[in-house]
């Protein structure tokens, strides 16, 4: 039997720089670096909701630099890492959320999305080894 720990919700807008948010509105701060040493273990799962950048349909360098900067900090304290694309993978090509899905295991929101996503943040292996998008 596996039990649950506390589980934690926080916000941020186009990329995680210095603070996630415990609101939608953006109005309750936490610094990113107080989050991942006082929240994060080596028991914390992290599920990343975001598209990435590709709503937008460009490629930010500096949003892909800020959000590996922050995939980076967290990866040194959390055991596992999935992120949830709203958008199809079809979008995800040309944009930054491609470049992101290379250094992270990506997967768009559908059932079978979810339930790979989920997969990965239970340790079971998964076919993402960098993936070109």
């Amino acid at each position: 039997m596996r039990l649950l720990g506390k589980a934690g919700i926080y916000y941020f807008h186009n990329c995680p720089i210095e603070y996630l948010y415990h609101d939608s509105n953006l109005l309750e701060a936490e610094l990113v670096r107080d989050v991942v040493t006082t929240v994060c273990s080596q028991r914390t799962a992290v599920l990343i909701f975001s598209d990435a950048g590709a709503a937008r349909g460009g490629n930010s360098e500096e949003r892909y630099e800020l959000t590996q900067q922050f995939l980076s900090q967290i990866k040194q304290r959390v055991r596992y890492i999935a992120w949830l694309n709203p958008l199809p993978r079809t979008r995800w090509a040309g944009t930054t959320a491609g470049d992101i899905a290379r250094i992270v295991p990506m997967f768009e929101v559908s059932r079978r999305g979810l339930q790979d996503a989920i997969g990965v943040l239970r340790g079971r292996p998964t076919n993402f080894e960098g993936r070109r998008i």
